[in-house]
């Protein structure tokens, strides 16, 4: 008898310590990350003009399921943002530049991920997939700060782009300042992109687990628009101080003598750490 309760001791020790799960599950992820707007154009613009790294955010829920072969199919909404932030100088005018494009979107991504399917609390999770992802708001800010020779006081112009409305202002120059209407908004509503990530799943507890992946994620479709874009000032509409693509430039912050210029495609990028849980509706 005492042999049989040692036997059965052992045995019970030996099991799995976790059930194996698959079926539908939903979860919740937060991701931060380095954002980038990236374009060919921008990149080439020397020091007038450089990318700083800049920060951004985004959280979502999803719902999927998970197959016996280990193939897990998902989808669900995230809401986040992707800026960028720029500096630069220029010492033959002199000036230098400090600027920030924010924009945040909506994404609706469809994900296959595939991992192995054991009784352990560990295990590894890779996924591809891709998404559409509609743009909620944009907005453009740029300093550029000099010094005037003539009196050695330092000049702040300031332009200000958001809800289809540009601005200057400069502090030393207050008859400059003026307001337009833009015809169109400068960044496409609409995009589609892909998605890629790599990492781990541990279980918490019955039907829950952590997951953490280093993910990225990369729009193909050009994220703003290249037509022409007509600035009407809002105190005199018969005028018009740009009639071509937003600001005239083949680099964002930087004026073309081409007013011809074809600026090339813009593609948001990120590239983070996504942390969330996950929840299996059933266990096996």
């Amino acid at each position: 008898m005492k042999k049989f309760i040692l036997v059965a001791i052992v045995i019970a020790f030996a099991l799995p310590v976790s059930a194996q799960f698959y079926g539908p599950f939903y979860g919740a992820n937060v991701f931060v990350n380095k954002s980038n707007l990236f374009n060919s154009d921008d990149y080439r613009a020397d020091s007038f003009q450089t990318y700083k790294k800049t920060p951004s955010f985004a959280g979502n829920f999803e719902i999927g399921y998970l197959y016996q072969t280990g193939l897990s199919v998902a989808t669900g909404i995230q809401f986040g943002t992707c800026n960028q932030k720029y500096t630069g100088s220029n010492n033959y005018y002199p000036y230098n530049l400090t600027a920030t494009t924010k924009t945040s979107s909506i994404r609706i991504p469809v994900i296959f991920g595939i991992q192995k399917m054991n009784d352990k609390k560990l295990k590894f999770l890779y996924t591809v997939g891709f998404y559409y992802s509609y743009n909620t708001s944009y907005s453009d800010k740029w300093e550029l700060t000099n010094k005037v020779p003539t009196n050695n006081v330092t000049q702040v112009q300031t332009y200000t782009l958001k809800d289809d409305i540009i601005s200057y202002e400069n502090n030393i120059n207050a008859q400059a300042n003026y307001s337009a209407n833009l015809n169109r908004r400068p960044y496409q509503r609409h995009g589609l992109g892909a998605l890629a990530s790599a990492g781990i799943k541990y279980q918490l507890k019955d039907k829950l687990e952590l997951i953490a992946q280093v993910k990225t994620e990369f729009t193909v479709t050009n994220a703003e628009i290249t037509n022409e874009i007509r600035f009407t000032p809002i105190n005199d509409p018969s005028t018009f101080p740009y009639n071509g693509h937003a600001f005239q430039n083949h680099a964002k912050f930087m004026n073309d003598k081409n007013s011809n210029w074809n600026r090339a495609s813009t593609h948001p990028f990120n590239l983070g750490l996504s942390i969330g849980v996950r929840y299996y509706l059933f266990d096996f």
